[in-house]
């Protein structure tokens, strides 16, 4: 198809306007024996102006046609030309000087229309047209493109947009050149892209089975695919040959950034299959991440049933008020407080002290304590053994498991600040408590002690309170802690420690998770882990104070990266009876193991 010469200066007298969605389109067309020429035009203020101009030269075989079916294929053409114009539109003008053509659009009837035009009537069933004979001298416009046409080999104004594209695209990939022309190369050698390549500019199969085995991963996103100057693309990414992959994943994750930014870099840049795995493999296995993580978040509140006996778990800590040390132990049962006097804070005399306490209320089951010296020294294991006692101590550092206990700590600095601090304990033994609704003294001995508040004899008759109402409050209670507490902090679950499981802890004032450990075994108390380090030593540490180091992968085969090719030698009937496979084809002898430990069992039907 050949293009027209410029305009003279008389088609200057008549501009292009704006086209006016509002106002009726009319479609003037004219057709000669050499070109047709035709314009959309509106009626701006009582004028009839141009919105814009097109013309084409006749082939041979169209300049043989007759004179009815040059100008029905003028209108046909005309109407796609100006398809943006006029698609959807109730009705629009086509304005000819050839009367018969009116009919033949008008009537709607193709039974008795001559076949030429009856292949061009088709087309313009999606379009809406209205013929209007309008005699030539009523024109408004000089038909010169089809009076001089100019035969020539230059693109056509549809080629020219293309191509305008195209070099628009070219510009908005904000790749460096020397990258490109690398990504391109590198392209080039890699089999796979390269039979992806072929699929994407010759078609691909209709079902996955008939795909090359090393292009199997880009079916599903065949839709997705395109080519530019032999770069293959996935919407608005540059798809990366293999051998640029590893260098990719260290610049996508130059910042040691978390997994969603790192994602963010790379969704509107670059891509390849499994991209998703590969970046969370790499930040998974960082060491300047795994060391400068932050601290990890509160795990759900743990709280500790209630005992079925008053006096059997208590937990004691000590504490220090004007110069003086007290140990303080508290009933889980009751609540019930005991504030005891230290000379001195050795295990002796916390020992000393409590051996006088169980004489007065027996020796409880468990004794839950800091790792305190006093708690912690040989002696005090020897005392747990000779009274025959489980004594279970927090985690270090986590005095939150240990919480009891230092509840009651801070309650007892609050009655040793009183000016009568033994009339204050009274008070505090003698009043019901939230969790359990009933007061330390009645759930501890099954009677209500006597005050200064005046108070009937019969409430201080010995009675027990109903217990199975005092579990369920005290269960309600604690239902309720839990639920705010978790709200507030936003509570999860961190992963499960086994032992030999690889870990990362802080001590010795450390800012980092820089020393790495071992689990030994799993304590008594709930998420309390001891670690071995590399160092020799033993420590003890509650989960949220141990970073779990991401456990190795099973050994697997390693990768084996696509032979390099020439693009010449893929051909469209190599891709699918000849496949070349990028993954190592593994030997009955040899069974593949994944990422995760599950054994690949191959198919009988690729064995042929």
């Amino acid at each position: 198809m050949a293009k027209f010469s410029p305009p003279d200066p008389m088609d200057f007298a008549k501009p292009a306007t704006w086209p006016d969605w509002k106002q009726r389109f009319s479609l003037y067309r004219v057709a000669t024996k050499l070109a047709e020429e035709d314009e959309p035009i509106q009626e701006h203020d009582g004028i009839l102006k141009p919105v814009e101009f097109c013309s084409r030269s006749l082939s041979d075989a169209e300049r043989r046609y007759a004179q009815i079916e040059k100008e029905c294929l003028a209108a046909v053409w005309a109407s796609e030309r100006f398809y943006h114009y006029l698609c959807g539109l109730e009705s629009y003008t086509i304005q000819t000087d050839h009367k018969p053509l009116v009919s033949l659009i008008n009537s709607k009837d193709l039974d008795t229309t001559p076949l030429r035009c009856q292949r061009l009537l088709i087309r313009l069933m999606k379009f809406n047209p209205v013929a209007v004979y309008v005699p030539g001298k009523n024109l408004v416009a000089a038909d010169a493109l089809s009076r001089h046409p100019l035969q020539s080999t230059e693109l056509g104004y549809l080629e020219q947009e293309v191509r305008v594209h195209v070099d628009a695209i070219e510009e908005s990939v904000g790749v460096r050149r020397p990258v490109l022309e690398q990504i391109k190369e590198q392209t080039e050698r890699d089999s796979g892209l390269q039979r992806v390549l072929n699929y994407t500019r010759n078609g691909w199969p209709d079902h996955i089975k008939s795909v090359a085995m090393s292009a199997k991963q880009y079916f599903p996103e065949r839709g997705t695919l395109s080519e530019l100057n032999g770069v293959l693309r996935r919407g608005n990414q540059i798809v990366i040959p293999y051998s640029m992959r590893d260098d990719m994943i260290q610049k996508i994750h130059q910042g040691h950034q978390g997994l969603t930014k790192c994602g963010q870099r790379y969704k509107n840049a670059i891509w390849w299959p499994g991209i998703g795995n590969d970046v969370r493999e790499l930040i998974q296995s960082c060491r300047h991440c795994d060391i400068n993580r932050p601290s990890q978040h509160k795990e759900p509140l743990l709280t500790t049933p209630l005992p079925e006996l008053p006096w059997q778990k208590i937990g004691a800590d000590l504490c220090e008020y004007n110069g003086h040390n007290y140990l303080v132990i508290v009933d889980y049962f009751s609540r019930w407080l005991e504030i005891l006097n230290l000379p001195k804070t050795t295990s002796e005399s916390v020992i000393e002290k409590m051996k006088s306490t169980f004489s007065r209320w027996g020796i409880p089951e468990e004794v839950r304590t800091d790792n305190g010296p006093q708690f912690s020294a040989e002696l005090f294991k020897n005392f747990a053994a000779e009274y025959d006692f489980q004594h279970v101590t927090s985690s270090p550092h986590f005095p939150q498991s240990n919480g009891m206990a230092d509840r009651a700590v801070k309650t007892a600095k609050a009655i040793l600040k009183q000016a009568n601090p033994h009339m204050a304990l009274l008070s505090y033994r003698s009043t019901p408590t939230e969790p359990t609704r009933e007061s330390p003294s009645k759930l501890m001995m099954g009677r209500s002690l006597r005050t200064t508040l005046p108070t009937l004899k019969e409430n201080l008759r010995p009675a027990w309170p109903d217990l199975e109402k005092v579990k369920e409050y005290e269960k309600q209670a604690k239902q309720s802690y839990e639920k705010y507490y978790n709200r507030r902090y936003s509570a999860k679950l961190l992963l499960p420690l086994s032992c030999g499981d690889q870990v990362r802890l802080k001590i010795d004032g450390e800012k980092t998770w820089k020393t790495t450990a071992v689990v030994q075994q799993e304590e008594a108390a709930p998420r309390s882990f001891t670690l071995q380090t590399d160092r020799g030593n033993t420590p003890r540490r509650n989960r949220r104070c141990v970073q779990l180091v991401n456990r190795e992968s099973p050994a697997e085969p390693p990768a084996v990266p696509p032979e390099p090719v020439h693009p010449e030698t893929v051909h469209p009937e190599l891709s699918v009876t000849q496949p070349v496979s990028s993954h190592p084809t593994a030997g009955r002898g040899s069974p593949v193991v994944t990422r995760s430990g599950r054994m690949v069992k191959p198919n009988r039907r690729f064995d042929t």
